[in-house]
């Protein structure tokens, strides 16, 4: 949400971009941090739902890779700060908001991290550690280069089992928390770059992500929404790979070209989801 290509002329975050499409008509407020994830947004969410005022509709970005090991389980994404103090806030909200300091991850959290086995189709067993060699090695030729790009895209997004993921369960919660809050929601997959991973990895790649997409929209799609209050888009193929910030780019780091496709798509829908209150009252 926050990052911007260092090539790009149009440095403007995808957040501001969706901000400014709206603010003729709405008063929007970004909420994003890299690596946050559904059980930050959960709390966040409750502390809301304390509040005089309330959202009439909220935009949640879902990245799939925040069910996988790569990123569920690294102690440096965990976000606990945040949370302790969101908790602290509806302890006792007559207090403020309490400061908390990010933890800095123990090295026994480290290790034990680097130490998780991780199981990629295709691939051979390896854990988290050699994967994160893979990450940091600068190869010496092209073959190398696919090799370590196919390493990456395999551990960002093939071992993945949401179904049994703490995270899926953190954003049925949060789904719940936004019926609370009265809201409208747009529920929308962040793109992949799918063109790449095709090519490294054949079929097996868009049959992984599109399994683990289903799963959450069946997921989010469970709760009782009231008519036109819910929407869920799939954008995880939405954009080609001269979208990202490089062809192979293994995240989903988008371009000036990605980020204004996706903030046009998000404002549209969002357009007409508080477009029908206001059809409403004719």
């Amino acid at each position: 949400m926050n990052c911007v290509s260092r090539y790009d002329r149009n440095v403007v975050p995808l957040g501001r971009m969706l901000k400014d499409r709206l603010a003729l008509q709405y008063q929007t407020c970004v909420v994003a941090e890299d690596g946050y994830h559904p059980e930050v947004f959960r709390v966040l969410t409750e502390v809301l739902l304390t509040l005089p005022n309330r959202p009439k509709l909220v935009i949640l970005a879902i990245n799939i890779r925040c069910f996988s090991p790569q990123w569920d389980l690294n102690p440096d994404w965990q976000h606990q700060d945040v949370i302790d103090g969101a908790r602290g806030f509806l302890a006792d909200p007559t207090a403020g908001v309490p400061v908390t300091l990010a933890p800095r991850p123990s090295e026994e959290d480290r290790r034990r991290y680097a130490a998780t086995v991780v199981s990629c189709p295709g691939r051979p067993e390896a854990t988290v550690a050699y994967y994160l060699r893979q990450i940091e090695t600068r190869p010496a030729n092209p073959e190398a280069a696919l090799e370590r790009s196919r390493d990456i895209f395999s551990f960002h997004y093939l071992p993945i089992a949401v179904s049994q993921s703490r995270r899926l369960h953190s954003l049925q919660a949060l789904l719940r928390r936004f019926r609370q809050l009265g809201c409208k929601v747009l529920c929308y997959v962040t793109p992949v770059n799918h063109e790449a991973g095709g090519r490294l990895l054949g079929r097996q790649f868009g049959e992984s992500t599109s399994s683990t997409v289903a799963t959450i929209q069946r997921a989010a799609s469970a709760e009782p929404w009231s008519p036109n209050h819910f929407t869920f888009a799939d954008w995880s193929e939405l954009l080609p790979s001269r979208s990202f910030f490089h062809d192979l780019d293994p995240t989903e780091h988008l371009n000036e070209e990605g980020r204004i496709r996706v903030s046009i798509e998000a404002a549209g829908v969002a357009a007409r989801l508080l477009a029908s209150d206001n059809a409403a009252l004719h």
